[in-house]
């Protein structure tokens, strides 16, 4: 069995990932019409880090805001912002069809990448599965020709957001609190200046969106670090492609209408690839091998676990989730 298949307790975040996704550009499309996308972005991370606050920020805690790589942390959150940035700006500058036909070339980024920077060896059965989700795509999308720019500027938001996920494994040893607060602050950081050149202001009404888009944020991302840490970035990687099964459905509810024939057969290729390459093995793993793999937990706040004193205790995520790390 490939060693970049993720354990089942990897399984379960990564696809709590996959359906928040289309939640938060859900929120961010109610807003995107009333305000520049520099002042969206900007306060999708202020509220963002507001959010981590309620959550993260405790007396005594203090201490989550130290870490060993600060300016690899900033870079993370800085790829984040660039992926956000340019994946709003492609659907701008042509069909949007066909910018989100090119931008999901990101898993087989996170392939390739993996594979040259983290040295992570996907195997064939990911590999395979990564195709088949993208050629999924193309029929669930349809996508049609289009402008250059808009296909540079979509390729380019899914090598940023490739580089995110990788950034996420590779500082998988920081904790989760830590990496999430730098991702926000190196975020918020990027689009400060842009934001303040054209501001558009806000009204109360709007006010719950915006929360609602930094809670559902700061929930996705961590969701999506924890399964980062709990499995390889080459075995989840072919998870992402239910992003766009979850987005089609909600789509079809929302029109009140079945998707075509054509939409139908891609969900059920990228359904196949999910299988072939991730959930099948999943599920077949054992909780003996998962014992054998794994590393101890992590704390919150960056105790290692075992450590004396209170803070080595409860080594826990918020809601239960404990970090752990697949190898």
């Amino acid at each position: 069995m490939s060693n970049a298949a993720p354990t089942r307790r990897a399984l379960w975040p990564a696809m709590g990932a996959v359906v928040l996704w289309p939640v938060v550009e859900g929120l961010g499309g109610a807003l995107v019409r009333a305000h520049p996308w520099s002042e969206l972005l900007w306060l999708r991370y202020a509220s963002f880090l507001v959010a981590w606050a309620v959550v993260f920020l405790r007396p005594g805690r203090a201490g989550m805001l130290r870490t060993r790589h600060p300016a690899r942390q900033l870079l993370r959150g800085v790829l984040m912002a660039v992926a956000s940035a340019l994946e709003i700006t492609s659907w701008q500058w042509g069909p949007s069809a066909l910018a989100r036909a090119v931008f999901w070339a990101c898993p087989v980024l996170v392939l390739a990448g993996a594979w040259w920077l983290l040295r992570e060896r996907p195997g064939a059965r990911p590999v395979a599965a990564a195709l088949l989700g993208w050629l999924g795509v193309v029929f669930v999308l349809r996508p049609g020709l289009g402008p250059w720019s808009t296909m540079a500027s979509s390729f380019g938001a899914a090598a940023a957001f490739a580089g995110y996920i990788l950034a996420c494994r590779w500082l998988r040893r920081e904790s989760l609190g830590t990496g999430l607060f730098y991702t926000g602050l190196g975020a918020l950081l990027s689009f400060s200046l842009l934001a303040s050149r054209s501001w558009t202001p806000v009204v109360a009404t709007e006010l719950p969106l915006i929360v609602a888009l930094g809670a559902a944020t700061l929930l996705f991302l961590a969701l999506l670090d924890v399964a980062l840490e709990r499995a390889r970035s080459a075995a989840l990687a072919p998870l992402l492609y239910g992003v766009v099964v979850v987005e089609a459905l909600i789509g079809a509810a929302y029109r009140r209408r079945t998707p075509g024939w054509t939409a139908l057969a891609g969900m059920v290729v990228i359904a196949a690839g999910m299988g072939l390459g991730v959930l099948w093995q999943a599920w077949r793993r054992s909780e003996r091998d998962l014992a054998a793999e794994g590393s101890p937990e992590r704390s919150v706040d960056g105790v290692a676990a075992g450590a004396g004193g209170p803070a080595g205790s409860a080594l826990k995520k918020p809601g239960g989730l404990s970090r752990r790390t697949d190898r």
